[in-house]
C-alpha cells in the first residue's frame, strides 16, 4: 500500500504540470486569436476608409465630367451661333458686293449715254441733267453700300475673334487630362474656369497666344491687269478703266489663321503725286481711299474700279494692313507696280 501512496502524488503533480500548460496554451492561442481579430478590424477599418476615399473621388470627377460636358455644349451652342451670325453677314456683304457691281455698271453706262449726248449737235441739256441726276443718286447708293460693307466687315472680325477663342476652349477641354491636369471649363456664368480636380475654381482669362505683330505681314501678288471698259488689257493710263488683281496675304511665312477677320485696304496711287485713285468716279458723293476687306482666306481677289482722267501713266497698287485703330500699317511685299501693254 505504501508504494501506491507514493505513486499519486507524483501523479496529482504531473496532472498539475498538465493542467497549468494546457492552460498557458490556451491563452496563448486566445491572445493570438485575438491579435488576428484586431488586425483584421483594422484592415477592414483601411479598406473601408480608403474605399469611402476612392468613392469621394469617383463623385468628383463624375461631377467635373458632367461640368466639363456641360461647358462643351455650352461651347458647341455658342460656337454653332457665332458661325450661323458669321455666314449671315458674309452673304449679306457678298450681296452688297454684287450689288455694287451692277450699280457701277449701270453708272458706266449712264457716263458713257451722257458723254454721247454732249457729243451731239444739238445737246439735250435737260436729259443730260435726267441722267446726271440718275447717276448722282447711284452715287449715293454706292456709298452706302461701302460704309455699310465696312461696318459689316467690323462685326465679322469681332465675331471671328470669338469663334476662335471659344473653338479653342473646347478643343483645350476635349484634349485635357481630367485626372492629372488642370482643364480649362466654360460656367454658366460664361467665364472660362480652371478646374484642378479638387473643389476649388479659380477664374482665368482664355488660353493666350503670342502678340499679333503686323511685321510678320507678308503679301504675295500673282497677276495685276489694267484693264478697258470692255474689260480688256490696257495699254496704256488714258484707256484704263479698272484694275484686276490677285494675291495672297500670310502671317509669318505660310500661317493664315492669325489673319482671319483682320482689314487689310488695297489703293492704287499715282507714284509721281501721290495722289490715291479712288475706286469711285473723281469728285462723286461717294469716293473711297481705296477698298477695305476683312482677310477670310487666300487667294485674295480684288476688282479695282476707276474711270477718272489719269494725268500720269506711273501707277502702283498697295496693299496695307488696317491696324484696330484704323491707321493703315505698311507691308513691305505689299507693292506692285501697274505695267500697261503687258
Amino acid at each position: 500500500m505504501k508504494p501506491m501512496y507514493r505513486i499519486i502524488p507524483i501523479l496529482l503533480l504531473f496532472l498539475l504540470i498538465g493542467a497549468i500548460g494546457f492552460g498557458v496554451w490556451k491563452a496563448k492561442e486566445a491572445m493570438e486569436t485575438k491579435k488576428q481579430l484586431d488586425e483584421y478590424e483594422y484592415s477592414s477599418k483601411d479598406a473601408r476608409k480608403e474605399n469611402e476615399e476612392l468613392r469621394g473621388d469617383n463623385r468628383k470627377l463624375q461631377a467635373q465630367n458632367r461640368q466639363l460636358e456641360d461647358s462643351i455644349q455650352v461651347l458647341n451652342a455658342e460656337i454653332q451661333a457665332l458661325k450661323k451670325e458669321l455666314r449671315e453677314k458674309v452673304t449679306e456683304i457678298r450681296a452688297n458686293r454684287k450689288l455694287i457691281q451692277q450699280l457701277k455698271e449701270e453708272s458706266n453706262r449712264l457716263l458713257t449715254q451722257i458723254n454721247s449726248l454732249k457729243q451731239q449737235k444739238n445737246v439735250d441739256m435737260a436729259k443730260i441733267k435726267r441722267l446726271e441726276d440718275d447717276r448722282f443718286a447711284l452715287d449715293v447708293k454706292l456709298g452706302d453700300l461701302f460704309l455699310q460693307n465696312d461696318s459689316l466687315e467690323n462685326v465679322n472680325s469681332t465675331l471671328l475673334e470669338d469663334l476662335v477663342i471659344k473653338e479653342t476652349a473646347k478643343d483645350d477641354i476635349i484634349n485635357s487630362d481630367t485626372t492629372s491636369t488642370p482643364t480649362a471649363v466654360l460656367t454658366n456664368t460664361g467665364k472660362i474656369m480652371e478646374t484642378t480636380g479638387s473643389s476649388k475654381e479659380e477664374a482665368i482669362d482664355p488660353p493666350k497666344m503670342l502678340p499679333f505683330s503686323s511685321e510678320k505681314i507678308g503679301v504675295t501678288f500673282s497677276s495685276l491687269i489694267p484693264i478697258t471698259k470692255s474689260n480688256k488689257a490696257s495699254k496704256n493710263a488714258r484707256k484704263w478703266n479698272g484694275t484686276l488683281i490677285d494675291f495672297r496675304i500670310n502671317y509669318d511665312g505660310e500661317d493664315v489663321s492669325r489673319l482671319f477677320g483682320k482689314n487689310f485696304v488695297v489703293q492704287i496711287k499715282d507714284k509721281k503725286t501721290g495722289e490715291i485713285l479712288s475706286p469711285r468716279e473723281s469728285g462723286g458723293s461717294g469716293d473711297t481711299k481705296g477698298l477695305t476687306f476683312s482677310f477670310l482666306q487666300n487667294p485674295v481677289s480684288v476688282t479695282y474700279v476707276n474711270y477718272q482722267k489719269k494725268t500720269s501713266d506711273e501707277f502702283a497698287v498697295y496693299v496695307y494692313y488696317k491696324d484696330e485703330n484704323g491707321e493703315l500699317v505698311n507691308i513691305p511685299t505689299g507693292m506692285k507696280d501697274v505695267k500697261f501693254g503687258e
